[in-house]
């Protein structure tokens, strides 16, 4: 049969073969179209063949017996290759329709692929062998990834249906790592299954396995495998921030699932990751839906859990270490929202225990919905909110809290505090300083209610301190030391051995100069008003000046109580006692005082006192002494010197005053003025009686005394032996021994009357002129029993002898009165 068709159209030819299956080819049109015995020639024809290729610009010659020969070119479109995104090939092939051999270009995803094929037309499912080449072809699939294959080579075979690949290519990708890829795959049913992909990438090298799914919405299963892969350094810049929280390292499996599109039409990603060293975190996160309308970001819900999760040096927090743990987490733009609750063994500064918290994030601030913490140092429950620092702002906090046991001590074993209850609300911010080219911190810290219980341990004989009410401060933090602070607090104190009451302290300064601005107490042990600075640069420094209402010193120093109501002004300087020197005792440097107010101590009587006086531990100025009360009244001056012995200078004004309260069984009630000076020391006695004059009554007997009246003396340590001694010796042993210890003696108008008893004296030791009548003294003291004396030979050695004992009784009277003074001064500067 010979045939030849200038131009032809023919519908469908069917060629039927005795042992095979017929070949039907349809929509023929041809010019120039030959068919010369079994050869058929077409000058430029299409066709198609079943549903499997479409053939355009067929151009060349086939001979229809044997295998077929035949030398075509033409353009093929091939269903099942449009569907991986392949063009139209551009064919020239020579051979057989038994074997084919061909050279191919196309487009991959409008990209340039060339190679050569060898292709088993009659075989069923038309097996093939193809090599292909490219330079740079962008993958159509994650198209937001921007995956390109670049300087590549890719083998295929198989079947239509089933096409076995290999790769071999340099890639490049937004959040894949990029670098050299190796690996082979089959395309069948819509699907890429990788059965090996060899990554070698700066970070390391990777093995992958998994299936791309476009049979209905693009899906992704891969599995990665890694040996000390550098997980960090594969991750792209954009997620930096993200960096620190993944492991340094793959050693084990990392298995994702992309999902475009879910089985409620969400995208979903799916994420398990198995670490050889125990580490197990598993993540579903899901795109949500946003209306048309809806100009916010469609958010991803996160689902995670993880099980030895361990991280080192991750920035603002350092290292972390979970054993378990479980978050459900929304993102939508720069909102977060977490609901976690994981074992924690180490994170920061967090204590080791169970945490369960719920926080919400939205911009610059995170909402602390709940927290709940339960481990080694107690519990801890409550809710706050953090605003991150900007430009303009500094990082805020504020924090609701409260504990039925919170254990600080097992936190830090140098913290003082056991246990901890009860609750706190605060507020603060948090300021970056630099001092000195040191960088801090500020904390500016409000107090807004609290009720808290402390228990501190045993260095601070386990006391128990309740505190109720608010306060604020501001507290500077430089190079990891308290520089300055400035601190309010007003409240309540509760604890062993201080009066309850209400406190508000206003304070400010470094930890060695402290400046008290206000301190006000009311409650059980009275109230007081006062401020001042405490110096603690050198010794201990102060300067306080206060008002006291019915305060009992004795809450606070129950060595020495006492109550206090008046005006206290007092500054001064202690210094302790070196360190290495244990049996010494610090000393009074300086201090001086200034009260006016009412005294109420046991050792003193009470009444209205005024003190102005100033000094060191040995040396104490008294500018003024006044003492209205229940002794009477006095009002002193002068000196007391304690530096070699005692030494006093006082002069002093009194009104119906009672010595009996520092003379024992002497009651008395005297007013009149005295002056007088001396010092008295275990080797001499000096005392000067400069003038007296004194009225009133001494043990229920008239009492008077003028004049003036000094000596030296050198008396016995012990006079109580001394005038046992005394009584059991002759007069003439008596002179002798009371001429031995005067060294000297001046009277002038001396007159002393003591109820029948009255000596008058004018003159020295030498020439002294006297008149005497003396009854008995032993009522005024024991010491003086002259009953049991000898008479002495002469008046003058009498008045002589009963001076000396006047003058013993006498400077006991100073000493006392000096001691009276020097008494009230330090009750009244222990106030502070």
């Amino acid at each position: 049969m010979n045939l030849r068709f200038d131009q032809a159209k023919i519908k469908k030819i069917t060629y039927k073969q005795v042992t095979k299956d017929p070949i039907v080819i349809q929509d023929i049109t041809a010019r120039d179209l030959t068919w010369v015995g079994s050869t058929v020639t077409v000058g430029r024809g299409d066709l198609q063949y079943a549903d499997i290729v479409k053939v355009s610009a067929l151009q060349g010659e086939i001979d229809l017996q044997g295998d077929y020969p035949l030398d075509l070119s033409a353009i093929a479109e091939v269903s099942a290759l449009e569907k991986a995104y392949i063009d139209p090939l551009n064919i020239s092939a020579t051979g057989t329709l038994k074997r084919t051999v061909g050279k191919v270009r196309s487009r991959y995803n409008d990209s340039d692929v060339k190679g050569n094929f060898v292709v088993q037309g009659l075989d069923a499912g038309a097996p093939f062998d193809a090599k292909l080449q490219w330079d740079d072809i962008l993958i159509p699939y994650a198209d937001s990834q921007n995956i390109r294959l670049q300087s590549g080579t890719a083998t295929a075979s198989g079947v239509i249906s089933e096409i076995r690949l290999r790769i071999n290519t340099e890639l490049t990708a937004k959040d894949i790592p990029s670098g050299h890829y190796q690996g082979r795959a089959v395309i069948a049913n819509s699907q890429l299954r990788i059965d090996r992909l060899d990554a070698d990438v700066p970070a390391g090298r990777l093995a992958l396995q998994g299936i791309l799914d476009w049979k209905d919405s693009f899906e992704a299963t891969v599995r990665a495998t890694g040996s000390n892969f550098n997980i960090r350094q594969a991750i792209p810049d954009e997620y930096i921030d993200f960096k620190a929280y993944a492991p340094q390292t793959l050693n084990g499996r990392l298995s994702l699932r992309y999902q475009q599109q879910n089985t409620t039409g969400n995208t979903q990603i799916d994420a398990d990751l198995r670490q050889r060293d125990g580490e197990h975190i598993n993540a579903n996160m899901v795109r949500g839906k946003t209306s048309a309308k809806s100009k916010q970001v469609a958010p991803w819900y996160i689902d995670a859990n993880w099980k030895n999760l361990t991280r080192r040096n991750v920035p603002n927090i350092g290292n972390i270490d979970s054993p378990s743990g479980q978050a459900d987490v929304i993102v939508r733009g720069s909102t977060l929202s977490v609901d976690a609750n994981a074992v924690i063994n180490e994170l920061n500064a967090a204590p080791k225990g169970n945490y369960d918290l719920r926080i919400r994030k939205a911009g610059d601030v995170i909402d602390i919905n709940r927290l709940n913490y339960n481990g080694i140092v107690g519990d801890l429950s409550g809710t706050g909110q953090i605003q991150l620092a900007s430009k303009q702002r500094p990082l805020t906090w504020q924090v609701d809290a409260s504990t039925k046991g919170l254990l600080p001590k097992k936190y830090r074993s140098d913290l003082p505090l056991e246990r901890l209850t009860g609750s706190i609300s605060a507020r603060g911010r948090l300021l970056n300083i630099t001092k000195n080219g040191v960088s801090g911190q500020r904390h500016v810290i409000t107090l807004n209610n609290t009720d808290m219980q402390a228990q501190l341990d045993a260095s601070q004989a386990d006391r128990a301190i309740g505190i109720t009410g608010a306060g604020d401060a501001s507290v500077d933090i430089v190079g990891g030391e308290l520089s300055v602070f400035d601190a309010r607090f007003d409240g309540r104190i509760d604890t062993a051995d201080v009066p309850q009451g209400r406190l508000s302290i206003d304070a400010a300064g470094t930890p060695k100069l402290i400046s008290i601005r206000k301190l006000n107490y009311k409650g059980e042990a009275g109230a007081v008003d006062a401020k001042g600075v405490i110096d603690l640069r050198k010794n201990i420094g102060w300067n306080i000046d206060g008002r006291f209402d019915q305060f009992n010193l004795g809450y606070f120093l129950p060595n020495n109580p006492a109550i206090i109501t008046g005006n206290l002004k007092t500054s001064g300087e202690w210094q302790n006692a070196p360190k290495n020197s244990e049996n010494t005792a610090g000393t009074l440097q300086r201090f001086a005082v200034n009260f006016n107010g009412i005294l109420d101590a046991e050792q003193l009587p009470a009444g209205k006192l005024n003190i102005e006086a100033s000094g060191d531990s040995q040396l104490i100025r008294i500018n003024r002494f006044r003492h209205v009360g229940a002794a009477g009244s006095i009002d002193a001056s002068g000196t007391v010197d304690v530096r070699q012995g005692v030494a006093w200078d006082i002069n002093a004004v009194m009104d119906r005053f009672n010595i009996g309260y520092f003379l024992k069984d002497t009651p008395s009630l005297i007013t009149g003025t005295i002056d007088t000076d001396g010092r008295w020391s275990d080797t001499q006695q000096i005392v000067n009686i400069k003038q007296v004059n004194l009225n009133g009554m001494l043990k229920g007997q008239q009492l008077s005394a003028k004049g003036s009246l000094s000596a030296k003396m050198r008396l016995p340590k012990d006079l109580a032996s001394y005038f046992k001694q005394l009584q059991t010796q002759d007069a003439q042993a008596q002179y002798k021994q009371v001429n031995a210890l005067i060294d000297s003696l001046n009277a002038n108008n001396l007159v002393l009357r003591w109820g029948d008893n009255y000596v008058t004296a004018n003159g020295n030791a030498k020439q002294l002129q006297t008149k005497i009548n003396i009854t008995s003294l032993d009522q005024l003291s024991s010491q003086l029993l002259v009953k049991s004396l000898a008479v002495p030979r002469c008046l003058n050695q009498l008045v002589k002898h009963y001076l000396l004992f006047i003058l013993t009784w006498s400077v006991s009277d100073s000493r006392y009165l000096a001691l009276y003074c020097v008494k009230a001064v330090y009750a009244a500067s222990s106030s502070t």
